[in-house]
């Protein structure tokens, strides 16, 4: 298959670090034999067999052959052309990037990483797939990544959410979304780590609540033991709010918190801490909502 055959030939090279992103990209898309619409073909050959009970084709995935050299390159490849603005472009690099890395999720999240990294001028929109194509391998093989990559993708979300004090939704969501995926399994890292950015007597960045909020969401029975010492720390922030974006983030954020809250006490027969009760967050819930609306 021509795809495989560019990839693993010995005349493979990868431009040197004195490329330019316009020259990487290019030498991409020619080794991909890219053009708008056509990745997925090349990455999801179909074979000619067919099924004896419908007649129709099957999709064979050839990548299962690839040696870890070969899935670096593609992997390369695909990070450069992920730079693409064309939207069925960039979801076919995130479908493609994603079944990579169910194979190597290790290999495949070190390469995202060191890709941003080493590019820390990408535009957003680069920045963005990437990060998202982390969200998908995350959430789909969190069992199988290995604990010091886990630590190193929480830090790395973490820098790219709260990199610059200006909000930037899709950017900042993006890298939000990977510390929720991430603490459906590994909430005290997550919070070891969020917390370290939701300090007392500093008003915190805009996705540092906003995390907070959508990890109470998703993983109820580990953020409840935490509310508590979550809101007694938020309670002075909420008067040094005085934009409507935070005034916002801080109430979304209490709603969710009390969702979470009301549905552990609904649940305590599966709760790992059955002593909880709703006066342990009552006062400072109805504080914090008597400064955010007096």
């Amino acid at each position: 298959m021509a795809f495989s055959a560019s990839l693993a030939s010995p005349s493979y090279q990868v431009p040197d670090g004195e490329a330019t992103r316009r020259e990487r990209v290019l030498f991409s898309r020619r080794s991909l034999g890219l053009a708008p619409g056509s990745l997925s073909a090349h990455l999801y050959p179909r074979r000619e067999a067919t099924s004896s009970a419908t007649g129709s084709r099957k999709p064979a995935l050839l990548l299962s052959t690839m040696d870890e050299t070969d899935v670096e390159q593609v992997t390369l490849a695909l990070l450069d052309a992920a730079t693409d603005k064309d939207s069925e472009v960039q979801e076919q690099v995130r479908k493609s990037m994603l079944t990579l890395g169910k194979q190597q999720p290790d290999r495949v999240l070190a390469m995202c990483q060191d890709y941003l990294l080493k590019h820390p001028k990408l535009v957003v929109t680069h920045r963005v797939v990437i990060l998202q194509t982390i969200e998908l391998i995350v959430g789909c093989k969190i069992e199988d990544i290995s604990y010091p990559r886990i630590k190193s993708i929480i830090s790395l979300a973490s820098d790219e959410m709260t990199r610059s004090k200006d909000v930037i939704p899709d950017w900042q969501q993006a890298a939000s979304n990977i510390l929720v995926a991430v603490g459906n399994k590994h909430i005290n890292d997550i919070m070891e780590e969020i917390l370290s950015k939701f300090q007392p007597g500093l008003l915190p960045h805009f996705f540092v609540v906003q995390t907070l909020a959508n990890l109470s969401d998703s993983n109820v029975y580990g953020m409840v033991p935490f509310l508590n010492a979550i809101l007694g720390t938020m309670l002075p922030m909420l008067s040094m709010a005085k934009q409507d974006n935070m005034k916002w983030v801080f109430s979304s954020a209490l709603c969710h918190f009390s969702d979470s809250i009301l549905e552990y006490l609904a649940n305590l027969d599966k709760a790992p801490d059955p002593t909880v009760r709703k006066d342990t967050f009552s006062s400072e819930i109805y504080a914090a909502f008597d400064i955010l609306f007096k």
